[in-house]
């Protein structure tokens, strides 16, 4: 059976809207748990954006489009690497991304 697993950035991140290392960890640890039952797993995740303003260490989120972009463009590597780290130590790797953006009005 193939098992999709949404996971939103409020779940990922702390109080301060840094990525949560323990949730990671707890993720990982449930997919692998998962995947030893036999299932096939998709894990789709937010918090390229979160992880971002933690890696420039930001005070604030920026609301601006062209910013948020670069935020997650910061970000998305900080957070496949955390799930890198998690999923490799049960022996689930490689992770892979794709990256997801809606049109801006000039696309449209």
């Amino acid at each position: 059976m193939r098992i999709v697993i949404k996971i939103g950035s409020s779940s990922l991140t702390d109080d301060a809207g840094r990525i949560n290392a323990d949730m990671i960890r707890s993720v990982a640890a449930q997919v692998a748990q998962v995947r030893q039952l036999g299932h096939e797993v998709v894990l789709v995740t937010s918090g390229a954006v979160a992880a971002g303003v933690a890696g420039l260490s930001l005070a604030a989120r920026p609301s601006d489009v062209g910013t948020l972009q670069a935020l997650s463009a910061v970000g998305q590597p900080l957070l496949m690497a955390a799930y890198n780290d998690e999923l490799s130590s049960h022996g689930l790797i490689p992770v892979s991304y794709t990256h997801l953006t809606l049109p801006t009005n000039r696309e449209v």
